[in-house]
């Protein structure tokens, strides 16, 4: 019984703010699965975190349906780029295929990086991408030109 209150409540939260429901939905997606990669459904959690981020979305507007999906294609975008450049030689040409990448991306206005949504991305320094050492994936750094909002 209280799994229902903690979802209306989780929904509720979500209504009110639009920032809440992104970073609840990001939350979410990433606990429907048990591992990394995102394959490997969570036998427990998997349906009911997945009910949820559906009712949210199925909740916005069609101006906060328009800004989610801009978000998350422009955090998928940047995402995406680790393992795009694994399939490089580490380093210069790596670097140059991390920064090709990073040209690549246009900023959506509006959009902000999961880990500062207090911050509006205006642009990304697409020469400033460093690929950094890890012997399984590809992490890498970036510089964003930002504006605080002040939430």
């Amino acid at each position: 019984m209280w799994e229902l209150h903690l979802q209306e409540y989780v929904k509720t939260l979500a209504r009110r703010s639009q920032l809440a429901a992104h970073q609840l939905i990001l939350n979410m997606d990433v606990n429907k699965f048990k591992d990394k990669k995102g394959c490997l459904r969570d036998p427990v959690l998997y349906d009911i975190l997945d009910g949820i981020v559906s009712s949210i979305i199925e909740g916005f507007s069609d101006a906060d349906r328009e800004l989610y999906t801009q978000e998350f294609a422009f955090v998928k975008a940047i995402t995406s780029i680790s393992e795009k450049i694994t399939k490089f030689h580490k380093g210069e040409e790596r670097k140059t295929a991390c920064n090709d990448l990073l040209k690549e991306i246009k900023v959506p206005n509006g959009c902000y990086l999961p880990c500062s949504p207090e911050a509006h991305v205006l642009d990304i320094d697409n020469t400033s991408g460093k690929p950094l050492q890890s012997a399984a994936k590809a992490p890498f750094l970036a510089n964003f030109k930002v504006v605080r909002s002040g939430i």
